[in-house]
């Protein structure tokens, strides 16, 4: 079953924390946010679902390229609007409370772990992809985000970096691969650090 992004380790010299910023969810928002999402800023208050992929491309310090993530969920904390406690939870169920605020992993140099909708290739290893961005269920939190083998599609805003291997899993016809960022400016944060 598909779960959307994980993040499983953070490259360079990073210190191991988890890797995640807090950002305000506005408390009537009515999507859905999952565990494994991709995230975006909104124009006038905090944090929402993506739907789509980012473009990566060297941009102009004024561009604003809409399809840009801030990064991906991991979790939530808020007041629940049933019995106004603090609850903190893997997902957003959409315009559940007050004071909400969303985890983000914004690290352009994260690798995540997440699925790959087909058999995993050797030749898949360094291709650049897009993923499946599938809106998460109510059933357990997570996203259904994926990716698919072979795409090395010249705009992907992932690169594949390996392969779970356990003897079982890269047999599997879904396997858990991973991936990076395949450029910064993918990211909200990154854009500012290219230029045209």
């Amino acid at each position: 079953m598909a779960y959307g992004f994980r993040p499983a380790t953070h490259g360079g010299y990073n210190y191991e924390t988890g890797g995640f910023e807090e950002f305000p969810i506005n408390p009537s928002e009515g999507t859905r946010i999952s565990n494994g999402d991709l995230v975006k800023l909104t124009d006038d208050y905090g944090i929402v679902r993506q739907a789509s992929a980012p473009v990566p491309g060297k941009l102009a310090a004024t561009s604003v390229v809409p399809t840009q993530a801030l990064g991906v969920f991991v979790g939530c904390r808020y007041v629940d609007s049933n019995n106004s406690q603090p609850t903190w939870n893997q997902y957003w169920p959409a315009a559940a409370g007050t004071e909400a605020f969303g985890f983000v992993v914004t690290d352009a140099n994260a690798v995540f772990k997440i699925q790959l909708s087909t058999v995993w290739e050797e030749t898949d290893l360094g291709n650049l992809v897009n993923p499946t961005l599938t809106a998460g269920t109510g059933t357990d939190g997570n996203s259904r985000g994926v990716v698919a083998s072979g795409d090395n599609v010249a705009e992907g805003c992932l690169r594949i970096v390996g392969v779970i291997r356990d003897g079982s899993n890269e047999n599997s016809s879904t396997p858990d691969i991973l991936v990076r960022w395949s450029n910064p400016d993918c990211l909200e944060y990154g854009y500012q650090n290219t230029v045209a």
